[in-house]
């Protein structure tokens, strides 16, 4: 059993930093300005998924599927706009735990469904233990896909059973199991309820090779993961 990972690989939006709600409020703001208005449901189901399939849904919704590029290009001009205003909205615990990573000499990177102009316009506002940024124009195909997380571990030239990824989606959490890490933790999000009933339905804990984890890493019980961000994550497959 290894003391520690030799990496920990982070989502984004929702794991590392709290834009989710920015994300929902720019999307809401831009459909009422063509008199639409999603539901909660429908809000929800979106976390996590590539921001062109969201914006092809947008697009739709409002009657004019012709528009998506113009509205994709909006969208995230509003949410880099947003971030470079306000600074990156880093969740509890984030911080502590990649200082954690960076004094035990663990690399970090951060592997996205974003695109890269979201991802270049704001990299100078994360920490430097942060090697590099693995975004949706990186990959042939992006999440739910694993082809990012395998790309992150082979740049950092880890092996899966070495790591820990850290995620908040469906999306995402498929993606990084299947990868094959060591350990997938997720914070409590709005979509906590869904990971548990999907994960639980698909690889529960101990089903097979690279468990997700329970509160703290399979390979690396006494790692820091066990510390700063205990008390927000949470295996899928167990309350």
């Amino acid at each position: 059993m290894l003391a520690k990972p030799k990496a920990v690989l982070w989502d984004f939006d929702g794991t590392l930093v709290d834009t989710e709600p920015i994300w929902a409020e720019i999307e809401a703001e831009m459909l009422a300005e063509h008199g639409v208005i999603w539901d909660e449901e429908m809000m929800r189901s979106v976390i996590g998924q590539n921001a062109f399939v969201t914006t092809r849904q947008m697009a739709e919704s409002i009657g004019m599927p012709e528009r998506q590029e113009e509205i994709h290009a909006e969208l995230h001009e509003r949410i880099v706009a947003r971030l470079l205003r306000d600074g990156l909205p880093f969740l509890p615990g984030t911080r502590e735990l990649l200082a954690a990573a960076e004094a035990d000499g663990v690399p970090a990177a951060v592997v996205t469904a974003s695109n890269g102009f979201i991802m270049q316009a704001t990299r100078h506002l994360l920490p430097d233990v942060v090697r590099f940024v693995i975004s949706a124009d990186d990959v042939a195909v992006p999440k739910p896909d694993p082809e990012a997380y395998l790309l992150a571990l082979s740049r950092l030239g880890v092996d899966p059973a070495e790591a820990i990824i850290l995620e908040d989606s469906v999306p995402g959490t498929r993606s990084a199991l299947d990868s094959g890490p060591s350990s997938t933790l997720y914070p409590r999000s709005p979509n906590s309820s869904r990971i548990r009933a999907w994960s639980s339905r698909t690889t529960p804990c101990g089903a097979r090779p690279g468990p997700i984890s329970c509160r703290s890493g399979a390979n690396f019980p006494r790692w820091p993961v066990d510390g700063p961000l205990r008390s927000r994550h949470r295996c899928p497959a167990r309350r």
